[in-house]
């Protein structure tokens, strides 16, 4: 149903100009909510090139990562979230969907990439040392052990008994674990001497395999600025990533503008005046909520859903004004139940007409409306395509859910890993956040003796949780260096 949507937005005669569009700077209006994401994914579906998509701030870089994916596929589309390594503390796996964005940019000449203002200035590594840094693995090949293992102490890589998270690894005998900064899971790489006899992808809490590779890349963090003179070298911007026929799209430059230029320190971004150098290779769409007067614009006439808040006598009204105007409507969901419900709310009886129909509640013919579980984030309406396309969490002011399938986070502890730990160990709650480990109890709850873990907390708080619920509890972790 999405691709209805598409099939209508390019059709427009605003985006034929767009696409065909020989000038170096084009700036683009009318497109509220999701359509700047329709128009982008056209855009590049036409073009076939890259485009780097520079967002307003870290909320509105998301949003345009989620509609994007959903609309090119997520394997298609990166976020660059330009974690600063420097300054501050970075979480372990904040490198993870960095280092993708960069290898993405690297190594495919369609790719997208979304990144807030920061994302322009942060220094990088060159290019080259995207694939200059990567270990590759081959099963069934020759590699030398002791070399990977110093390769992998050089890039900043954590040897612990067990990996936890990105960036750690294990070495047991001939056993080679890795939690490489390029996938959600941890990768197993067995020697018999130097040769890889087996490679293959495990769960980290079970340490069950997931699927045998035939190979596979280590990927250090290339935002972590150690190893192998990286921090010297870490003065690129990632526009020196984008390939010559790329393109550079502008969501709100003023306020992008204003982002780059503010003063930030000396050693952690790139002078605001070599971004503008470099923004200036490229072709440029800036995209516009209020156009500048007396510019060239490419005007896509669109307008915000409206604002229901709620209201489904409101919403109605609306829809019927929309169905005598010969409006296409498109109702867009995060789930089924929430569309059925919708469908239930809007429904009409047998002969077309609702409960209490009147002229505030005028009829809807709800059978013409389509409904897709394919989720936008931000509702449109095109009056010169009569088109609407309205999200049904907007109706009731309510948020979407934001980003893209992963795996969970936070994966608790079994009873095995409980009797690993050491009385003093650092553990997390998921509710209740870092405590020390006290060891194993045996309390009187309600009449019944139960066995606990004891949890002690800042102030002399305890914290008593009871066996069925220890995946709620996880082994703290951090970067070496950080309390």
């Amino acid at each position: 149903m999405i691709e209805k949507i598409r099939h209508t937005i390019e059709n427009l005669d605003a985006f034929r100009t767009l696409s065909t569009s020989g000038r170096r700077e084009i700036t683009v209006t009318g497109v509220p909510g999701s359509l700047a994401a329709f128009v982008i994914a056209g855009l590049r579906g036409v073009r076939g090139c890259q485009i780097l998509l520079v967002a307003p701030d870290d909320s509105a870089s998301e949003r345009m990562r989620d509609d994007l994916s959903l609309l090119l596929g997520g394997e298609n589309v990166h976020l660059f979230a330009a974690t600063p390594a420097q300054g501050q503390i970075r979480p372990a796996d904040a490198g993870v969907q960095d280092v993708q964005a960069l290898r993405s940019l690297a190594e495919s000449p369609g790719a997208i990439v979304v990144t807030p203002p920061r994302g322009l200035s942060i220094p990088l590594p060159p290019p080259l040392a995207v694939a200059a840094r990567a270990i590759p693995l081959t099963k069934g090949a020759r590699a030398d052990f002791s070399s990977i293992i110093e390769q992998l102490n050089a890039y900043g890589f954590e040897q612990k008994d067990f990996v936890e998270t990105h960036g750690d690894f294990s070495v047991r005998g001939g056993i080679l674990d890795v939690f490489t900064f390029a996938g959600d899971n941890p990768i197993r790489a067995e020697f018999s001497g130097d040769e890889i006899e087996s490679l293959r992808e495990f769960d980290p809490s079970s340490q069950r395999s997931i699927r045998d590779l035939a190979g596979t890349t280590i990927v250090p963090d290339l935002l972590a600025g150690r190893g192998d003179g990286a921090a010297e070298r870490r003065t690129t911007s990632i526009l020196e990533y984008l390939r010559d026929n790329a393109v550079v799209i502008l969501d709100e430059p003023d306020l992008i503008q204003r982002d780059v230029t503010v003063e930030k320190g000396e050693r952690e971004y790139l002078p605001a005046e070599l971004t503008e150098e470099l923004l200036g290779l490229f072709p440029r769409v800036s995209i516009v909520t209020i156009p500048p007067p007396g510019n060239d614009l490419i005007d896509f006439g669109g307008k915000l859903q409206p604002a229901f808040n709620g209201s489904i006598t409101a919403l109605r009204k609306d829809l019927a004004a929309l169905q005598q105007q010969a409006y296409t409507v498109f109702f867009t969901s995060d789930t089924n139940a929430e569309l059925a419900r919708l469908r239930e709310l809007l429904g009409t009886l047998p002969g077309g007409r609702s409960p209490g129909e009147t002229e505030e509640n005028p009829p809807v013919a709800t059978e013409a409306l389509q409904f897709t579980v394919e989720a936008l984030h931000g509702g449109f309406t095109i009056p010169g395509a009569r088109l609407a396309v309205y999200t049904e969490h907007q109706i009731f002011n309510r948020l979407k859910r934001r980003g893209r399938k992963r795996s969970p986070r936070f994966k608790g502890l079994t009873e095995r890993d409980i009797h690993m730990l050491h009385r003093g160990d650092f553990v997390v709650h998921q509710d209740f956040g870092i405590g020390r480990y006290d060891g194993m109890k045996r309390i009187n709850v309600g009449g019944a003796e139960q066995e606990v873990v004891k949890i002690l907390y800042d102030a002399r708080d305890t914290l008593f949780v009871n066996l069925n619920y220890v995946g709620k509890l996880q082994k703290y972790s951090s970067k070496e260096g950080h309390v």
